[in-house]
């Protein structure tokens, strides 16, 4: 079974070396997405709904699998 990332959703934090990662490899492998900046370092609901520590980067996919 494969994972089809393209057209996902990409949660980040500016600053974070394991989130400019995987944008390398999205752009490497030529996959569309959004990206989202947060502030890891301030609470915020939807990052917090879709990874309870707060830690980035979280790909949500189209299906809305993360």
């Amino acid at each position: 079974m494969t994972t089809d990332f393209s057209g996902s959703t990409l949660l980040i934090s500016a600053r974070s070396p394991f989130a400019r990662r995987v944008r390398l490899a999205f752009h490497e492998h030529h996959l569309s997405y959004q990206e989202k900046v947060f502030d890891v370092f301030k609470p915020n609901p939807e990052l917090l709904a879709l990874n309870p520590l707060a830690r980035v980067p979280v790909a949500q996919l189209k299906s809305g699998a993360v």
